[in-house]
């Protein structure tokens, strides 16, 4: 029941040598480290949630070819060989270019949220990111808090179609 790119990422991630996965996990405690850092002379760190304005839906839908043959590759559990054809760094492309900001903290493992405190002129709600260091969730909640009642944002909701 997951989507399909889920699967595609877990497939590929199956095939890893265990010395490519070792590298990559030296590679978060880099991050983990830099953000520890961060966080001794600062409280948050801020971002805008997105990079660009939201996707429209099915923005991500693969073609009937792509989809085709990941259904295959799926289906003869070959679809690790992706990662020796280029095609996988087009794919981790294509799903965090849109959201490199908030992968910090997913991959750090420090709480976060993201409050729609920006509209663009048709109405679309733009982001603000805030990242908190480890136990940092009350922080969090009280600046949520204290923006909402500044800034009150529930009333707003964009209609079906963008209007609103």
């Amino acid at each position: 029941m997951f989507e399909r790119d889920t699967r595609m990422l877990a497939a590929i991630g199956r095939s890893a040598r265990g010395v490519d996965y070792l590298h990559v996990v030296e590679h978060r405690h880099d991050h983990v480290r830099a953000l520890a850092e961060y966080f001794e002379t600062y409280d948050l760190l801020l971002t805008p949630t997105l990079a660009e304005l939201p996707p429209e839906v099915g923005a991500f839908d693969l073609s009937k070819p792509l989809r085709i043959a990941s259904n295959m590759l799926l289906r003869t559990k070959t679809a690790g060989l992706v990662r020796y054809t280029g095609i996988l760094d087009q794919l981790i492309e294509d799903n965090i270019s849109w959201i490199p900001y908030t992968q910090l903290a997913n991959v750090t493992g420090r709480p976060a949220l993201s409050l729609p405190l920006h509209w663009t002129p048709e109405g679309i709600p733009m982001g603000a990111h805030f990242t908190a260091p480890l136990g940092g969730e009350a922080l969090l909640i009280r600046l949520a808090t204290q923006l909402e009642e500044s800034v009150p944002w529930a009333h707003r909701y964009a209609s079906v179609g963008g209007e609103g």
